[in-house]
């Protein structure tokens, strides 16, 4: 019983949303890594992806761990704080979507933006 987003209605401040109202969660919470965010994680040494993945699993909770943010200008993308590392993802019905995932200087780039992933 998942009802989604409202994301058209989150405001690209730069506080924290409210992480009760945007998202409603199911017990079933499954998270999607993108093929090139996963093959990234299985680059990292031990303990950075044991860390990563604990934080990606975080997100399945109700309310979601973790440092949690929209990114300005990409309305229904959220990013995730990790550390050094950056995390960019999307909830779509009983679905995390985990984007991205690089170090924080990469992530944003311009080459990251758009339809590549």
């Amino acid at each position: 019983m998942c009802q989604a987003f409202l994301w058209g209605e989150i405001s690209a401040s730069k506080k924290p949303f409210d992480k009760q109202q945007t998202i409603n969660y199911t017990e079933n919470m499954e998270v999607l890594l993108h093929p090139i965010a996963e093959k990234y994680l299985n680059r990292l040494g031990a303990t950075d992806r044991d860390r990563v993945d604990e934080a990606i699993e975080g997100l399945k909770e109700e309310p979601p761990k973790g440092n949690i943010r929209p990114v300005i200008g990409q309305p229904g993308i959220f990013r995730l704080t990790i550390g050094s590392y950056r995390a960019l993802f999307r909830y779509k019905e009983d679905h995390i979507f985990v984007t991205h995932l690089d170090p924080r200087g990469q992530v944003y780039n311009k080459k990251n933006k758009g339809g590549k992933r």
